[in-house]
């Protein structure tokens, strides 16, 4: 994993680190979009685990 990368939307603003609340990734980071689901007409759907993926039991 690699975190010293630079990422950018693709509507070119710089994504942000977010957490998912989901069941099959609890409390797993990821940078996404500032603009996902707001009404800014820029806004894109980019999505990157920050974390690496759970270990499955």
């Amino acid at each position: 994993m690699n975190n010293n990368r630079r990422l950018v939307c693709l509507c070119g603003a710089p994504p942000i680190l977010k957490i998912s609340w989901t069941n099959d990734n609890p409390g797993r980071r990821f940078f996404g979009c500032r603009h996902y689901r707001s009404s800014f007409q820029n806004s894109c759907k980019f999505f990157d685990w920050y974390d690496p993926e759970f270990p499955t039991q």
